[in-house]
């Protein structure tokens, strides 16, 4: 049993996973602090602000807060954030991504080195637990204390850059140029595998990935993300698989990016009628659009407000993602939660079980997706099996099974 006496300390830029580490460990008592670039509480002097901006604008910023954590727990920076906010708008589309990355270093560092200088005040050493790119100051800061450091690691970078850059070589009309990362990004990773007591990643695949460049494997362990079901969810009903359908209803739901394996699931709808299957694709595009030739099975519907995703996932048989590369991909679990079974490569988060809820390809292989909607549009029974059998397993990525897992896993390195 961990001590109360010790304290553990949550740092992140944005609101990744809506807070989800530093509520797990407010629900067991042991949060200490959580510091981040913007909390805005309702009511607040940020949020006054914030219903000045555009629309979409504020509801982004809006989303930075989370009634489970107290505010007295939360430390923010928002007005040296916003001094290194050309950054973030940096990330816009249009801009290279070298210089994304230049510029996220930048954000990186400033926010690292104020968490640092935070935590070395501290009375009680405890645990820190930091993000892959904006730790590596606060580690160093707190290196002679006795702090116990968690890196939370969430994607495979290394791997990502050398897949992304061989299918820009192989797809040229759908990208300008292959724009690599700085090796300055990849550097200030490894310095943080290197300062980290324990790495924690989402997948076997992300620890396979990371060990290859050098990370420790035996410092890495494996935590997924957790996943709250709406109540849409929670309410669906198991009708969205009727025989009478004529037509393979298949949702795409994420970016379209080479990464993800865009490119495949076109090449194998291609190979099919419309009248055979329905393939809807929505998202923000990292592509070119003009080139990117959609078969007419293919609707591309862009990207969708949270608000009607619900529909989406109702209006739909199959979730596809044929990633060549996710830390996690927790679309695959929300797919389940909305009775989804799922196609999917083993190039992400352990969510599928093959010929139990969902069917897994080979990463790059647009003939066994193709293989794989043939199989489901000719066996409806299959079809149907694969979607009672998602009912268990958005349970096991509940706040509470996650969450002990993160607590066993700061009681191993406070032994």
């Amino acid at each position: 049993m961990i001590s109360r006496t010790n304290f553990v300390s949550v740092a992140q830029i944005g609101a990744r996973e809506h807070y989800g580490v530093a509520r797990m460990l407010q629900s067991f008592g042991l949060l200490s602090e959580l510091y981040t670039d913007y909390w805005v509480s309702e009511g607040g002097a940020v949020g006054k602000i914030l219903g000045a901006l555009p629309l979409n604008r504020a509801d982004r910023m809006l989303g930075r807060f989370h009634p489970d954590i107290p505010v007295s727990k939360v430390k923010s920076f928002p007005l040296s954030s916003a001094f290194t906010s050309s950054s973030a708008m940096k990330f816009l589309k249009g801009v290279d991504r070298t210089e994304r990355y230049r510029s996220y270093i930048t954000t990186a560092k400033a926010f690292s080195s104020r968490v640092g200088r935070q935590l070395r005040r501290q009375k009680d050493p405890g645990v820190f637990i930091g993000y892959s790119s904006a730790s590596l100051e606060a580690f160093q800061a707190v290196s002679a204390l006795g702090t116990k450091k968690i890196l939370c690691v969430a994607a495979p970078v290394h791997v990502e850059e050398k897949i992304i850059k061989e299918e820009c070589e192989k797809f040229p009309s759908l990208v300008s140029a292959f724009e690599p990362i700085p090796m300055e990004f990849l550097e200030r990773l490894e310095n943080e595998w290197a300062l980290a007591d324990l790495l924690v990643v989402n997948s076997s695949w992300s620890l396979e990935s990371i060990v290859k460049y050098g990370a420790p494997k035996d410092k890495i362990r494996v935590v997924p993300l957790a996943y709250e079901p709406q109540q849409q969810a929670l309410d669906r009903k198991t009708t969205s698989l009727e025989a009478k359908r004529s037509k393979l209803r298949v949702l795409w739901l994420g970016t379209l990016s080479l990464r993800k394996g865009i490119q495949y699931l076109l090449e194998a709808a291609r190979e099919f009628d419309a009248r055979d299957i329905k393939i809807t694709i929505a998202g923000p595009s990292d592509i070119s659009m003009q080139n990117l030739d959609l078969p007419t099975n293919c609707t591309y519907i862009g990207q969708v407000p949270r608000t009607r995703v619900h529909s989406l996932w109702s209006n739909h048989d199959v979730f596809i993602l044929p990633t060549l590369s996710d830390g996690f991909a927790i679309t695959l679990v929300e797919a389940q939660a909305y009775g989804l079974p799922i196609i999917c490569t083993k190039n992400c988060g352990e969510v599928v079980s093959d010929g139990d809820n969902g069917i897994i390809v080979p990463s790059r292989s647009a003939s066994e997706i193709a293989q794989s909607f043939r199989t489901l549009i000719s066996d409806r029974a299959l079809l149907k099996k694969l979607s009672a059998n998602t009912d268990k397993i958005a349970n096991n990525f509940s706040l509470s099974r996650v969450g002990d897992q993160w607590s066993e896993l700061i009681t191993e390195l406070l032994q």
